[in-house]
Formats: C-alpha cells, structure tokens, sequence
C-alpha cells in the first residue's frame, strides 16, 4: 500500500481560521500526527462561504504548511462544517425483520425509514446518528447486530446543512487540490478529541466556541442526542472590543488574547493598556476593567443562551457536566462564568495526545481539527462514512487508545 493511503487529514475550514492536520497511520492502527498548517479564513462568515478565492487559497496555504512539516502528499480530508444553517432533528424508525436474527440489512432498512420524514429541499442530511434501538419494544440496545427479534426499531439524530453552503465549502477544497472523503459536524469531530467515553455514558454537554458559531451537542448513554447552533462566537468579542473602543479589528484581537478576561470577580488588577490607535497613528490607553466588562457581557449572553437551549431540550436533568473547547475556552475567567451559568462542573476541553507534535496540537483551538483526524479513522477502521454514535462505546474506547499512542 502506498504510504499516502496510510495518511488522514481533517480540514477544520472555520469563520476565523483553516486548520488542517495530518496524521499517519500505521499497520498496527497507530495514530501519529505529522504535520499542521494554520491560515487566516478571510473568505468566510458564520461558516458559510462569501468570497471563494480567498477561501481556496487559505485553505491551500495551511494545506501547504502541513504538507511541508509532514513530508506528506495530501491527497483527501475529512472537511468540518459549521454554521448558522446547521439544524437538527430526532426521528423514529421501525420495521420487521426479514428473520430471527437481525442482520446490518435490517439495521439499515430501519435507519432509512427514520430518515424517511420531511427535509427542505435547500437543505442536506449531514448526519444520520443512530442513537438506540428497540428489538420487540425491549430498549437500550446499543448494537442490534445478531440478536434475535422480529420487530426492530431504532432512535436516530438527523443533522441537516444547507446544501450550498456545503457545496460552496467542497468546491473550495477541491479547487485547493484536496479530495472531500466525508463531511462532518464541527462539533461532532471535537467530541472525538476531547470527550471522554464515561462522560457520554453519564450524560455531558459540549460546547464548541468557534469564530463565528458555536456549536453544541448533548450527549446521553453515549450517543448524540441534540445539537444546536448559536449566532455567536470568539469573532463577536473581538468586534465589540473593536467597536466599543475604537480599535483595529487585529488590535482588538491582541488584546483579547493577551488581556481578555470575562469574570470581573477574577481580575487581580486594574490596568492601562496601551495599544495602537486606529491607522497606527500614535497610542491609546484602555482599562483591562472596561475590556473584562464588554467580554463578560457577550459571553454571558453565549453561555445563557446555551443554558436556555440545554433547559429546552428533553436533557437537561440527564448532564452531569459541561465541556468548552475552541479556542475562546481559553479566556480567562469562562469557565468560572460558564460554572454559574450552568450551575454544573465546566471544564476545559483539549486533545488528549501523546505522540509527536503533543506541545503543539494539545490545544482546545486545535480539537476540531483533531477529531476530525479520529473520525477519519475511524471511518477507516469500519469502512463506513457515517456518523456513527459519535465515538461512544466499545468502538469509541478503541480509537481513543489508538489516539493515544505512548510517546
């Protein structure tokens, strides 16, 4: 075999940034990452596509990148989309066996009649994720496969996209030169880095923070059981520092990073922080109080909205905790926010990875990427391009030990 079909790449194409990661797979299933490439997303708002040759060619620029630290050839990725324009939905299956042990082909005549319900004609199914089954009304059956029964029935969640916007997204890759393998929901490649396979099993929400969107997703009894998206993500905190203080869109990002806090209660000081004046003309002094006042109001109106959404749902009493990845996760002071928020245990969601490029790759802003990587292979290792149970079970436990390879 040749040695770039050993290869997987995950193309995480966001708001604010193109991530693309490779990793090597070796025969044994071992995951090692390789390379990385990182470009600026100029062409692109609230994961949809405005401007396509800035697209193609910040996607070629951190395709390049990866390309030259790997060594690699990149043929194909697994692409990430998000957006305004994702929408989700549980539905229902049910059929009766064609014998006394249920077979795949039942299985899957099942999942079809779940998906057989009302879809806009602007919009594709992204994901079918089947989340349990029912053989003779006996629930919580996580794989049917060679039981016996004449009656089967099956729970999926079915994610849609808006169908240009995922074509406008694949024709950019494939103008960069990359083969699409699959296209997958942001949020549920970053379960597969940074969720552990117990906390799906007691139920968790996690929240994606991306530029322009967030994504979550709440998981219960290992499977996915609700996703949402939410207009508001790290670029909106850096257009209110922008607006508000009368900076440069790039200044303001500066002094998000390098001073952003979002929780009054844990600022240790009261500074003045000098940064350039618009056109670069001469300096100007902000309050870090001021700065820490507008993040804590736009991210408090994030995670409420979340906590709104998560009470909404039929879920809420199942989570036990709240995860937070994207690179917002790093702001100083969100997860003491988000803590009374949700009045539940919030945590900081980074790749586990003990392989090359560790110090680099263990990073929350880096977790789409990454689990774009797992999902790929484990798409590989059951030859299907679907989205499965989002990484949860015996299936989830094993690609996270491949992941995990000893350094």
């Amino acid at each position: 075999m040749p040695e770039h079909d050993n290869y997987l790449v995950g193309l995480d194409i966001g708001t604010t940034k193109i991530c693309c990661v490779v990793a090597y797979m070796d025969d044994s299933m071992n995951i090692d990452i390789r390379g990385l490439g990182y470009a600026p997303a100029t062409g692109m708002v609230n994961g949809r596509v405005i401007n396509i040759d800035r697209t193609v060619q910040a996607i070629k620029t951190a395709v390049n990148e990866a390309e030259s630290m790997s060594g690699a050839h990149i043929v194909s990725a697994y692409v990430g989309i998000a957006g305004d324009h994702i929408k989700s939905i549980n539905s229902n299956g049910v059929v009766v066996t064609k014998g006394n042990i249920i077979t795949q082909q039942d299985v899957d005549r099942a999942i079809t009649t779940a998906t057989s319900i009302y879809i806009p004609a602007e919009c594709e199914i992204l994901h079918t994720i089947a989340q349990e089954y029912r053989i003779d009304g006996q629930g919580g059956i996580q794989n049917p496969i060679n039981l016996s029964g004449n009656r089967i029935e099956v729970d999926v969640h079915i994610v849609t996209a808006a169908a240009t916007a995922v074509k406008d997204v694949v024709n950019c890759v494939l103008r960069a030169g990359v083969d699409v393998n699959n296209t997958i929901l942001e949020s549920v490649a970053s379960a597969e880095a940074v969720l552990s396979p117990e906390e799906k099993e007691m139920g968790v929400l996690l929240m994606d923070i991306g530029g322009g969107t967030s994504d979550g997703a709440v998981f219960v009894r290992e499977s996915i059981r609700h996703t949402f998206e939410i207009p508001i993500g790290g670029a909106a905190l850096t257009h209110d520092l922008a607006r508000s203080l009368n900076l440069n869109y790039d200044t303001a990002e500066a002094l998000k990073v390098a001073h952003g806090c979002c929780l009054s209660d844990v600022l240790e000081e009261e500074l003045r922080i000098e940064v350039p004046s618009v056109g670069g003309h001469g300096v100007q002094y902000v309050d870090n109080t001021i700065v820490c006042q507008l993040l804590e109001e736009r991210c408090s109106e994030l995670l409420s909205s979340a906590e709104r959404i998560l009470i909404s749902s039929a879920y809420s009493e199942q989570i036990g905790n709240v995860v937070i990845t994207g690179g917002t996760a790093l702001l100083r002071g969100i997860i003491p926010l988000a803590t009374q928020i949700f009045n539940r245990p919030v945590r900081i969601g980074t790749p586990d990875y003990h392989g090359g490029l560790a110090n680099i790759v263990n990073n929350p802003k880096f977790a789409t990427a990454i689990g774009l990587v797992l999902f790929g292979g484990k798409s590989e290792l059951t030859g299907s391009q679907g989205g499965g149970n989002g990484g949860g079970g015996a299936l989830g436990r094993f690609i996270k030990n491949l992941f995990k390879k000893k350094s």
